[in-house]
């Protein structure tokens, strides 16, 4: 019997002022500002065709918020799931993004002259995830959905990071040649083991 797949749709949160500013977040509460709640009813709008059965979110409350919205227009609670939370940048959130990548743009170039396994597994600086930490968190969670709802449809909201590092794993390509933009979306179909990237255009900058 063929082994049926759970369509996850995974979305990135609407704005924030920290996102507006180009400020980075990581692991500090920001709340969505009011281009953001405006990018959560967009983004409702755009799966209004679509059956979700239930809608998951990262426990940041930016990510909560804009599951909220989406959830409202499809008569939905939010259920919360550790272990999709954004990246931590460890003592670099709250710095900006052009002090961050002028600070690290040495290493920047030397991570993008290594294998891909090898940039997943490349740490700018202590206390800040590489690939892989994200990878590690991530999967765990996205299997035992996919186990758990076999042939029905899954809104997940989560972050920009942990979408772009997901893309750049299931598809095997460079780390920084995109972004991932605030509301976008992208659709992996998973069956418990394996997990494939069907669709990203949608959401990448």
């Amino acid at each position: 019997m063929e082994q049926m797949s759970a369509k996850l749709y995974l979305i990135r949160h609407g704005r924030t002022d920290w996102n507006a500013l180009r400020i980075l977040q990581g692991g500090i509460e920001r709340d969505l500002d009011e281009q953001g709640r405006k990018q959560a009813q967009q983004a409702a709008l755009r799966f209004k065709e679509i059956p979700f059965q239930v809608i998951y979110s990262s426990v940041m409350s930016r990510a909560r918020q804009t599951a909220e919205i989406i959830a409202k227009s499809k008569g939905l609670e939010v259920c919360l799931l550790e272990g999709i939370h954004e990246g931590s940048y460890g003592l670099y959130e709250g710095t900006s993004i052009h002090d961050f990548e002028q600070k690290f743009a040495e290493k920047f170039a030397e991570r993008s002259l290594l294998s891909f396994e090898e940039q997943l597994q490349f740490q700018l600086d202590e206390g800040i995830d590489s690939g892989q930490d994200i990878i590690d968190r991530v999967l765990p969670p996205l299997h035992d959905l996919s186990r758990k709802h076999p042939n029905e449809n899954v809104l997940i909201v989560t972050h920009g990071w942990v979408i772009r590092t997901l893309i750049t794993f299931l598809k095997k390509e460079a780390l920084d040649n995109f972004r991932v933009r605030n509301g976008g979306h992208i659709l992996i179909e998973g069956n418990g083991e394996t997990l494939k990237v069907v669709d990203y255009e949608e959401a990448i900058l």
